[in-house]
């Protein structure tokens, strides 16, 4: 009697070969979520970073130049924004600015100091905001953090809102920026918080 041969079968090589692209795939998605993971540090300590130039600009007097060579009324800010919620551009950018006008808010006649984008496709996930009263409040972005010279005096503002009633106005915001793997933070390694609140404190946070 002929004894059948040992080797796999056509479907059997396919079906391992298959296990074993789809097995390469997760290790590779998550090495590289866990490399993005890593970065997040990075990427909120440069927001904070950014958001201490425009401070120092508001507490040296730094001059805006030509054509208006003089320190800008407002001082100068950063600008969150945030489409899910409603916002104007790219939740993957924030923006630094001079506020030529005073209103506190961003507008066509204010000073653009440049568009940042977060790198390799960060995101802010989220904006949330508290009055002074550390009551939850809605923030409407696009949110503008203003430093008045040469105190500063900060100023947390609301799209469109110059002078808001005191009851109303931000005492603190928190920005959530999220790993460009995640959809969500429903696992909370993905996202963290950067914190802003209106005595110019400035820190980072663990989510939730």
């Amino acid at each position: 009697m002929r004894r059948r041969g040992t080797g796999f079968t056509i479907i059997e090589l396919l079906v391992v070969i298959a296990i074993i692209v789809i097995a390469t795939g997760i290790l590779v998605s998550n090495n590289r979520c866990s490399h993005q993971r890593a970065a997040l540090d990075r990427m909120a300590q440069m927001i904070i970073t950014d958001t201490r130039d425009v401070l120092s600009r508001s507490t040296s007097g730094e001059i805006y130049p030509a054509p208006v060579n003089a320190v800008p009324p407002g001082g100068y800010g950063i600008i969150f924004d945030d489409p899910v919620s409603g916002g104007s551009f790219s939740n993957e950018d924030y923006r630094l600015y001079a506020d030529l006008n005073g209103n506190h808010i961003w507008n066509v006649e204010d000073g653009l100091l440049f568009n940042q984008t977060l790198p390799d496709k960060f995101s802010v996930h989220s904006i949330t905001c508290k009055n002074k009263s550390g009551v939850g409040v809605a923030c409407n972005p696009p949110v503008i953090i203003s430093f008045l010279p040469p105190d500063p005096v900060v100023l947390i503002r609301r799209n469109g809102e110059s002078n808001p009633a005191p009851a109303d106005e931000i005492g603190e915001v928190t920005v959530v920026i999220r790993i460009p793997c995640a959809n969500d933070c429903s696992n909370p390694e993905d996202c963290r918080k950067i914190i802003i609140n209106a005595s110019g404190a400035m820190s980072i946070a663990n989510y939730p």
